[in-house]
């Protein structure tokens, strides 16, 4: 989100393996087709909610950025695959199997294969970040750190931050890291933006954007 005019929307996509056979997989929608489906009309409706009122406070959104963890979506589940077929093909931070870091040189890259797309840009970032901002950046000399020596943490560090500065964020339902996000962004006076995706659709958060308590997952 800038003074440019371009809003960018923050979507928690709960879709990794671990999640489909835990036992709160039934409060949550699982097919990140129909999800980016849901996203996508979503969006529609809200920047041309902006042009029609012209509502000068709020920001259209032109990005999407996608939280979510990649190294637990290879699993061998039919729909965990799809899944991660899925944002490999929409996301512009992804080509060739390889997840970068949303560096002008990676959109160039990756714009040939959204030529003709007219959706909105889907775009990764903490993974991406950290991989070439820290492990295969040569001025931090990190060549024999392991690869996952940061674990989860420092993305969902950067993705959290990102999330929180959105003009408008889609998380889900009985997710902890969801239900953070949501908490920061109303005491920063940004509960308007706070939206939920279920099996029904993506909703408002009620009361005003704080999510109440609730039996984390």
């Amino acid at each position: 989100s800038s003074s440019s005019g371009a809003g960018y929307m923050v979507f928690h996509a709960r879709v990794e393996s671990n999640i489909m056979t835990h036992q709160c997989a039934r409060f949550m929608e699982s097919n990140l087709t129909k999800l980016f489906g849901w996203i996508d009309d979503f969006i529609e409706e809200y920047n041309t909610n902006i042009t029609v009122n012209k509502d000068s406070e709020h920001q259209p959104v032109s990005g999407i950025m996608v939280a979510t963890s990649r190294s637990n979506m290879k699993q061998h589940d039919e729909m965990a695959v799809e899944n991660f077929n899925v944002l490999n093909e929409r996301s512009v931070s992804y080509l060739d199997g390889k997840l970068y870091s949303l560096t002008t040189d990676a959109i160039q890259e990756t714009r040939t294969k959204h030529t003709n797309d007219n959706r909105t840009l889907v775009f990764e970032c903490g993974e991406g970040w950290v991989r070439e901002g820290f492990y295969n950046s040569p001025s931090r000399n990190l060549a024999q750190v392991p690869k996952n020596y940061y674990g989860d943490i420092l993305p969902q560090i950067l993705d959290f931050w990102l999330a929180v500065q959105a003009d408008v964020f889609v998380g889900v339902l009985m997710s902890t890291w969801s239900t953070d996000v949501w908490t920061t962004r109303y005491y920063q006076g940004k509960g308007g933006g706070n939206f939920q995706y279920t099996k029904e659709g993506i909703l408002a958060v009620p009361n005003g954007g704080l999510p109440t308590l609730q039996r984390p997952c």
